[in-house]
């Protein structure tokens, strides 16, 4: 697949990627896109701008608190904020858990923080940002994603998707739940990480639970969000024991 970026997020990446090389341009190895702005389902005013910052493995603390105000001033509009991590190259290069990280930003309207990462366990969400980046991202300064960012072997993957459908079934929306229980099996079967709508789709095309993917597809677009029903509930975790089992 080739990798892109949604045309109308390119300004702010651009103009946050010469903030960054302003404040930090010695530790800073790459900046890239990962997330629904390449992964062809952005949707402006509610999709996030999705970043991995990468530095040197020597970079200083003031050098990584320059770096996360830089992030947390960018207006990214038309996405409703920016979640971005960063991670030092070792991180990067030879990514592993406890899935380390520096620093960890979001600036949406009603959920701003920084977090650094001295102290803290790492972010397992880490895993599939690698993963999306190597199949998917796009490189906003220096070298390609894949010269950055280590392969994880598909038994991680797996488990990761497993234990966020597991997560999804009991606090997210049903449409979150049920489209990512679709790129799951996506994976497992193709071995595609792709974006929510997209895993929908292609369920539908191998007539996976019409209903169910047929609504969460009406949602994502715009349509109510709803709590997960009893039956979308037990599909997804139906979902999450078969990735476990098929792994083991």
């Amino acid at each position: 697949m080739i990798a892109g970026l949604d045309p109308r997020v390119a300004a702010p990446v651009n103009g946050l990627r010469d903030n960054l090389l302003k404040v930090a341009v010695r530790e800073l190895v790459g900046v890239y896109v990962h997330g629904s702005a390449v992964l062809g389902d952005f949707m402006a005013g509610s999709s996030d701008l999705d970043l991995l910052i990468v530095t040197h493995d020597d970079i200083e603390h003031d050098a990584i608190t320059a770096i996360a105000a830089a992030l947390a001033a960018c207006d990214p509009n038309p996405a409703v904020g920016v979640e971005a991590s960063v991670v030092t190259r070792s991180a990067a290069m030879v990514p592993r858990a406890p899935w380390p990280f520096l620093v960890h930003v979001t600036n949406q309207p009603d959920d701003r923080k920084i977090v650094y990462g001295r102290d803290r366990d790492g972010d397992p969400d880490l895993v599939l940002h690698y993963a999306v980046l190597r199949q998917r991202g796009w490189t906003a300064m220096e070298a390609p994603a894949t010269d950055v960012v280590g392969e994880i072997d598909r038994a991680t993957i797996v488990a990761h998707l497993a234990a966020e459908l597991r997560w999804a079934a009991g606090k997210a929306s049903e449409s979150y739940a049920v489209l990512n229980a679709c790129r799951a099996l996506r994976f497992v079967s193709d071995g595609s990480l792709c974006s929510k709508t997209d895993g929908g789709r292609w369920a539908l095309s191998a007539q996976i639970e019409p209903g169910l993917v047929e609504a969460a597809i009406a949602a994502r677009r715009g349509g109510p969000a709803r709590p997960v029903s009893a039956a979308g509930r037990a599909w997804v975790l139906s979902i999450a024991s078969d990735l476990e089992q098929a792994e083991r």
